[in-house]
């Protein structure tokens, strides 16, 4: 891949479909603008990426350190800009899996709020991790498991360059799980008794859940922030819209019902 002024772009093939190949590219296009690059042959590899790295328990980039337990959940999340651990101590960022939320008037949408004080199975049967990819642009982390019928498989990306500051997760999973209710759980290693959710023109703060608001809406994003402003996390979200915060610590969004 070569810029606009002939130099040659670190690039990487991410896909291959139909003849067609997916390119992942360093670009740059001035504001209110836009470039032309070229695609160029070449036998010469692409030089590794020291701040990639991939093992099949263990993703990093310059920002941030991602460790997966046997389960292929996430125990640990290292910021190394300023050493900080995201996942709180002796829990994980994982797939929260409840049963029994047996609704017979609305199955499609009721959620109980005994269900999801249940503690909630992990998803950790038939547990394989592999590296998908680990270019100079992005690595890949691939997690397949099984449960309750159902089959999951999860991606977790880490990029070097605009996107370097953030975790991509990506989760393909065929559905077959009966009366039962899905999220992604975040527990945090610091307090935070409010959520900030976003409502698309605004945002509203909520605390954690009540007995009558246990399931609540936001668009594109949920953040928690520490009480002393230190430090945050932010959830995005592309296509998922009910959230819970059960306790001080830990926010979950609903994949899945």
């Amino acid at each position: 891949m070569r810029d606009p002024s002939g130099r040659r772009v670190p690039a990487q093939i991410i896909g291959r479909a139909g003849g067609r190949a997916r390119i992942l590219f360093a670009g740059s296009v001035p504001s209110m603008g836009l470039a032309v690059y070229d695609i160029v042959p070449s036998v010469a590899a692409e030089v590794p990426n020291p701040s990639l790295k991939t093992s099949a328990g263990r993703i990093e980039n310059s920002i941030y350190a991602v460790t997966l337990d046997s389960d292929g959940d996430i125990v640990s999340i290292l910021d190394k800009r300023c050493s900080k651990e995201l996942v709180r101590k002796g829990e994980a960022f994982s797939l929260a899996f409840f049963d029994g939320n047996v609704s017979d008037p609305w199955p499609a949408w009721e959620i109980f709020k005994e269900t999801m004080d249940k503690t909630p199975s992990r998803v950790n049967g038939g547990v394989k991790v592999s590296v998908e990819e680990c270019g100079p642009l992005r690595a890949v982390l691939k997690v397949e498991r099984t449960h309750a019928g159902s089959t999951f498989i999860q991606r977790i990306i880490l990029t070097d360059g605009a996107c370097d500051d953030r975790i991509d997760i990506q989760n393909d999973i065929d559905w077959n799980s009966r009366a039962s209710l899905l999220k992604a759980s975040f527990p945090v290693s610091f307090d935070a008794p409010e959520a900030t959710y976003d409502l698309g023109m605004g945002n509203i703060k909520r605390g954690n859940n009540t007995e009558t608001a246990y399931e609540v809406v936001a668009q594109q994003w949920a953040d928690m922030t520490a009480t002393d402003n230190s430090y945050g996390v932010t959830v995005l979200n592309d296509s998922k819209y009910g959230w819970d915060k059960p306790d001080d610590h830990t926010l979950r969004l609903t994949l899945l019902h």
